[in-house]
């Protein structure tokens, strides 16, 4: 029973000590784009160039093309990508 338990807290360990991945965002646009980001309580407005890909955008997130209104909730390690001022997963 001690090694049972020894083992499942090292598991938990390994899993706590993981950082958690977050999702890219690319713009195939030839415009730059403003785009609404909300994470649990803080949501903040930020804009991306045209072509531009901005690495760890967020985690478990909502994110919104103002201009079009395409929005997607991201949930994990999904990398979102912009086309035609459009918001889908890659």
């Amino acid at each position: 029973m001690t090694k049972i338990a020894f083992a499942f807290s090292a598991v938990l360990a390994l899993l706590a000590a993981t950082p958690a991945v977050s999702a890219d965002l690319k713009n195939n646009d030839d415009m730059a784009h403003e785009i609404y980001v909300e994470a649990g309580e803080i949501d903040k407005t930020i804009t991306i160039g045209a072509h531009e890909t901005i690495r760890d955008l967020c985690h478990d997130c909502y994110v919104e093309v103002t201009e079009t209104g395409s929005a997607f909730s991201v949930e994990g390690e999904e990398n979102l990508v912009i086309t035609d001022g459009q918001l889908s997963a890659e």
